[in-house]
């Protein structure tokens, strides 16, 4: 007997751009599919691929239903209007209709066979619940990953129990963050995707998070998103790579107000070497950045004038990219170590730690051809 279902568009669309984020609609050669199963009430739309199974759960009419799709049927039948989608599944077949500016719309899609798709990850049976900011702090992981590493597990992010740690490094920056709750013992590293970074996701509940064989699945509402674990792969020992605050020669305390006159600024200022963008930094009778356009030039100079320095006078370069990252992340307490090595933002719960570009070829104070002053911009 034929079955039906009734979906939203908007709801299709929510979970189109979740998946994309995914990457579960950019596999190479194989066709992204989408699974929809309703029962006893709930509908659970489904996509996966071997490293991450994304799962959104809504309200359905009882009557059962269960069809696999190509995903291209998200594409056609989504929208943003809470319009509904009327799915009628009859032989190899599934019909959707619906109405797109009052005008009747419909399309076909061939059924898929469950053996051509992977089977759904279990539920993690143990979860540990965490505050919603663990999503931003899986998102910020995987924005410090290095996908295409080969000799260390650099695409993955390594959870740790014992101290409720996130760390991941793409081997020019790494950043740890702690005070997490996983219901695992020991250390796990999870294949993880940008998808953390979805709008969509909602973020207004606590996060749970579990384990369920080789894979981690993340509880936020009606979403359930699942990612592989790396059981071969290893990774770097990043405690080496932190620097301890006795080897800080020198530090800054970056003003909120210095802050954002720096971020609003950085990108601007003047390079002539895309590879590093590198800016000199010094510490002296103020916090000063400066850079130029090549060495003959005048250098541009941002001065911190509301920000304190800690230790030794120093100066080296940096790469701004480095910088502005940290300072985005709300860290305000910056050291540096003795000859332009590593440089190290901190706070209560995090490391964002990076390496110098030395302290060759800095720029001086008698190089500033045009110097900018926090104390003086608008709104500072």
């Amino acid at each position: 007997m034929p079955s039906s279902l009734t979906v939203r568009r908007c709801d299709l669309q929510r979970f189109l751009k979740v998946i994309r984020g995914a990457g579960l609609l950019s596999r190479k050669g194989i066709p992204a599919w989408v699974s929809l199963d309703a029962s006893s009430g709930v509908l659970r739309l489904r996509a996966a691929n071997t490293q991450v199974e994304v799962q959104l759960q809504l309200e359905a009419a009882d009557s059962a239903f269960e069809a696999i799709v190509d995903a291209e049927f998200l594409k056609i039948c989504s929208g943003k209007e809470a319009s509904s989608v009327t799915l009628s599944l009859a032989d190899d077949e599934v019909t959707a209709s619906w109405f797109d500016a009052d005008v009747p719309r419909a399309a076909r899609f061939v059924l898929r066979s469950s053996d051509s798709v992977p089977p759904a990850v279990a539920a993690p049976e143990i979860l540990a619940t965490n505050e919603p900011h663990l999503l931003e702090a899986l998102r910020e992981a995987q924005a410090t990953t290095d996908p295409g590493a080969s000799r260390f597990a650099l695409a993955c992010v390594q959870l740790r129990s014992a101290e409720g740690r996130i760390a991941a490094t793409d081997s020019r920056q790494l950043l740890v963050q702690r005070g997490y709750q996983f219901p695992w013992a020991g250390d796990r590293l999870m294949q993880i995707t940008p998808v953390f970074g979805a709008q969509e996701i909602d973020r207004s509940q606590d996060v749970q998070i579990g384990e369920a064989g080789n894979w981690i699945a993340v509880q936020a509402g009606p979403w359930r998103i699942a990612h592989a674990v790396e059981v071969e792969g290893r990774f770097p020992n990043v405690d080496l790579v932190i620097p301890s605050p006795s080897s800080l020669v020198s530090s800054m305390s970056v003003e909120t107000g210095d802050a954002r006159f720096v971020l609003e600024r950085l990108d601007k200022l003047p390079c002539s070497d895309t590879l590093h963008e590198p800016v000199t930094v010094e510490l002296n009778g103020s916090v000063a950045i400066r850079s130029r356009q090549e060495e003959s030039a005048a250098a541009v100079e941002l001065v911190l004038s509301r920000t304190q320095r800690n230790g030794n006078e120093c100066r080296l370069q940096m790469d701004r990219r480095y910088l502005g990252r940290a300072l985005k992340l709300g860290l305000r307490e910056v050291g540096f170590t003795a000859g332009g090595g590593p440089c190290v933002a901190r706070d209560a719960q995090r490391d964002y730690v990076w390496m110098g570009l030395g302290q060759e070829n800095t720029i001086s104070a008698a190089d500033v051809g045009d110097r900018l002053l926090s104390e003086e911009s608008v709104g500072g």
